[in-house]
């Protein structure tokens, strides 16, 4: 993955040796995001756990899921580092790579605390349509993701999966001011990753009163998506 990123990085950096003079006039710039996941893969696997009746009982969101008292629980944030460079006449592309993890808990008596975690590692390459505005942006491109989850219950792993898988991402985003170095970015993302088979299980406890009950629930189709808003600082490498 490190060698991928690499790889990444030296070729968007490379892009303004290609580019036109008329591209000039756009400076290549570097952005950093923080990113809040309004719906992704947590959400989907949150409704399951809920659904299969493992969400009797729970505590507050994290700061990330906009601290709203919910159970199951789900912790789910992303982070982003990107560059941007002109690459012909009025054009521009953007390399990215992005992580975000997701936790998801749920539990219900008299049965043990039943978990998923996830992390997506997401590199991509975006290109924009030219906007009369510069502040404003809006693009899409295709990505490659790699990732990893895994599904615990009673601090048990059952299942444990990594995957590999091409996609895409579609971008709208904000920047200002417009010609200074430094500036202030926001971005709605939504990452398609697909599905991914995480299995199906049965689990059973014992009441109080010493009878066995049971409860099903499947993760055979879990979506991998996720919609984010993110907040971000810029830099570009000369004034606008």
């Amino acid at each position: 993955m490190k060698k991928s990123i690499l790889y990444l990085l030296l070729f968007v950096l490379s892009a303004p040796a290609f580019a036109s003079q008329d591209t000039l006039s756009f400076s290549p710039e570097i952005t950093f995001h923080n990113g809040i996941v309004f719906f992704g893969s947590g959400h989907s696997v949150r409704k399951e756990i809920k659904n299969s009746g493992f969400g009797e009982s729970g505590g507050p969101d994290s700061f990330f899921s906009l601290g709203l008292k919910k159970s199951p629980r789900r912790e789910e944030a992303s982070a982003q580092l990107a560059i941007k460079v002109p690459v012909m006449s009025k054009y521009v592309v953007k390399g990215l790579y992005n992580y975000r993890d997701t936790n998801v808990r749920g539990s219900a008596y008299p049965f043990e605390p039943l978990s998923m975690n996830t992390s997506v590692n997401t590199i991509a390459a975006l290109g924009y349509i030219p906007l009369k505005l510069k502040q404003f942006r809006a693009g899409a491109g295709p990505a490659f993701h790699l990732g990893k989850a895994n599904v615990a219950y009673a601090e048990a792993e059952q299942t444990k999966r990594s995957f590999s898988k091409p996609g895409f991402v579609l971008e709208s985003g904000f920047s200002s001011p417009a010609n200074k170095r430094f500036y202030v970015d926001l971005q709605l993302q939504y990452f398609y990753v697909g599905k991914e088979d995480m299995g199906k299980y049965t689990f059973s406890g014992t009441t109080v009163e010493g009878n066995t009950v049971s409860k099903s629930i499947d993760f055979r189709e879990t979506s991998f998506n996720s919609f984010s808003f993110s907040l971000g600082a810029g830099f570009r490498f000369r004034k606008g």
